[in-house]
């Protein structure tokens, strides 16, 4: 190498390039961070670049060391739905869970459940095809079965209280409550293979670059087709709009377990996290912030849905005494009065009511 000055040696005011001198290579294993070293290239860049010191980055998933926060908040959604099934099924014959329509609650849990575990599922390893798929299946079914379960209880509310005579939920209305939500679950079931044919998921890279700027891929899963995605989420979306606009309507109704202010509070909450969800991850490039989002969504659009309809059925379930006359507190429930002014009312009043309010279970 011959410089301008006729001579050998670097002049001083000589600078080296070394943005393409170096060769970057990044461990696919985590321990627990993903080790990354910069090679001097041979030629100039051995030569002129100086030796740098290998560095680690986080994993290209988000392991339990990368978000501590989520993943407990995640175990700690888990703990809290599952409790809550336990309770539902044990209790399945008590006044209060039947009044809430225990099938529904039932199927709410398990919907509650299949989101947050492809939180877990994320954090054992790397994304592979088969947890790429079962990532679209556990999302796809327990989206159905929460706002499924969610659309049929505004829909029975809607029923009983906004026809000019106290209506009656009897065996024909179970049917088509039923029927819609079987004709949900098969709708997810066929956009799902659908989907799964069209595109089946895979194991893709995804470029990011490090705090010092080097380029390092990330292992995600993706789909060939947007579309694919999108005709799996977009009836659900689109019941879950439907959702929200009855949620207003049946939000003023006068009830003692004030009935429908936790449902319009429950679908407005599980509304508000989903979208933060999805804008989150189209937003953003970070694959820990993606999966951030989306574990804090879980937890709050699921375990914390099943909470604001269970809870307080749940507190008032063991909190009130076993002497309690439960058939009367879910009379004032369905005739929008106070559990008091169900005891004051006339014996004769109160039980013209209680074959009609009993048949808010299934």
């Amino acid at each position: 190498l011959v410089f301008a000055s006729g001579r050998g040696e670097l002049p001083p005011d000589f600078e080296m390039d070394c943005t393409n001198a170096y060769e970057i290579m990044v461990s696919s294993e985590c321990t627990p961070g993903r080790n990354v070293s910069k090679l001097q290239l041979p030629g100039d860049g051995e030569r002129y670049c100086p030796a740098v010191a290998s560095y680690e980055v986080g994993c290209d998933y988000p392991t339990f060391l990368a978000m501590p926060v989520a993943l407990a908040a995640t175990a700690l959604g888990l703990l809290v739905t599952s409790v809550l099934l336990l309770i539902i099924v044990v209790r399945w014959r008590h006044p209060l869970i039947r009044s809430g329509q225990p099938t529904y609650l039932f199927l709410m849990a398990i919907g509650a459940l299949m989101p947050q575990l492809t939180v877990l599922i994320e954090a054992m390893g790397p994304p592979t095809p088969t947890t790429c798929l079962l990532h679209k299946v556990l999302l796809g079914f327990g989206a159905t079965l929460m706002i499924g379960a969610l659309l049929i209880k505004l829909l029975r509310l809607r029923e009983i209280f906004f026809r000019k005579h106290f209506q009656k939920i009897n065996r024909s209305h179970n049917i088509k409550y039923h029927f819609i939500m079987v004709a949900m679950t098969i709708l997810t079931a066929v956009t799902v293979t659908v989907s799964e044919v069209a595109s089946p998921s895979q194991v893709g890279t995804e470029t990011v670059f490090t705090e010092y700027g080097d380029p390092v891929e990330n292992r995600v899963c993706v789909v060939e087709n947007s579309w694919s995605s999108a005709l799996i989420m977009a009836p659900i979306a689109l019941v879950g709009i439907y959702s929200c606009a009855i949620a207003n309507d049946v939000r003023h109704l006068p009830s003692a377990l004030s009935e429908g202010q936790w449902v319009f509070v429950a679908v407005y909450n599980a509304a508000v996290f989903v979208t933060i969800a999805v804008v989150v991850n189209s937003v953003s490039k970070n694959a820990l912030t993606r999966s951030n989002a989306s574990a804090i969504s879980a937890v709050f659009s699921c375990a914390g849905t099943l909470v604001l309809l269970v809870a307080q059925r749940v507190y008032k379930m063991f909190s009130l005494p076993a002497s309690t006359d439960w058939r009367r507190i879910i009379t004032a429930d369905v005739m929008g009065m106070s559990a008091e002014g169900a005891a004051s009312a006339t014996t004769t009043h109160v039980k013209s009511r209680v074959h009609s309010s009993t048949k808010l279970s299934t």
